[in-house]
């Protein structure tokens, strides 16, 4: 990596964030190409409470970190990792400038003609149901395994 490349801050590193007293732990990275550009993104959760139902994953900019708390762990395969990353998002097209409408193109196939066969109606099953005993929690066990009567 040359140094004009953007840094790609290790799993695990706490960073705080614009506008935010909070600190958040990222949990994956990545590079995109925004025009000429190329910037480091994250994905963090909120620090100690992970993601839950009240605290969910946010998408963290590199331009909106303003403090690295502690930096996670880094070796070999993480710098690997990161050249990847890199050569990826610097082969990859820059962002459409010009958004094209989509063209919607309708198949014109033929309307199968189908057979609309009857179902059968079978005879209803009768459902046996007991009388409700809310007065007797002891009711079913009482009753196991005898017919009730109606």
């Amino acid at each position: 990596m040359t140094k004009s490349s953007p840094v790609l801050l290790p799993l695990g590193t706490a960073v705080r964030i614009k506008d935010d007293d909070s600190i958040y732990i990222i949990i994956s990275r990545g590079f995109q190409k925004k025009g000429e550009e190329t910037i480091a993104g994250y994905r963090g959760v909120p620090h100690p409470f992970g993601e839950n139902s009240k605290y969910k994953t946010l998408v963290i900019s590199s331009k909106s970190i303003t403090e690295v708390v502690k930096r996670g762990y880094e070796d070999k395969l993480d710098e690997k990792f990161i050249d990847e990353q890199l050569a990826n998002a610097l082969d990859a097209p820059a962002g459409l400038t010009k958004k094209e409408p989509i063209k919607v193109v309708e198949a014109v196939m033929p309307k199968a003609q189908v057979e609309a066969k009857q179902v059968p109606k079978s005879a209803p099953i009768p459902v046996k149901r007991e009388p409700e005993q809310p007065y007797d929690p002891f009711y079913k066990l009482k009753h196991k395994g005898r017919e009730v009567k109606k």
